[in-house]
């Protein structure tokens, strides 16, 4: 079941509240790690080794566990492999495995 809007709302006014210097009543927990779920991934109909290359569905992925759990955090991209990509690396999407993380074929 995905968190009430009412309770997110919440979430990011609290984190902003800290971040312009106010005490907020609850004190906020946020991760800037990947917390993409499987649940998640299902609920929105994707399909992990996808989101990596499309935007519109990396965003859902990274907001998913945001609805599912109410923990007030997204973190994108989902991989390390962006920038050995830009470079010219060859990657490897691992679109035969399910929720594999992306990996250098070639560097």
């Amino acid at each position: 079941m995905y968190v009430a809007l009412s309770l997110l709302m919440n979430s990011r006014q609290s984190i902003l509240s800290l971040f312009n210097g106010q005490k907020p009543a609850l004190p906020p927990a946020f991760s800037g790690l990947i917390h993409v779920t499987a649940e998640g991934l299902e609920k929105e109909g994707l399909v992990f080794h996808e989101v990596h290359k499309n935007a519109a569905k990396m965003a859902k992925a990274a907001a998913s566990t945001y609805r599912l759990s109410g923990l007030p955090s997204a973190t994108l991209p989902l991989d390390l492999y962006v920038e050995a990509e830009a470079l010219g690396a060859e990657i490897d999407f691992r679109e035969g495995a399910e929720l594999s993380f992306p990996q250098v074929r070639k560097a």
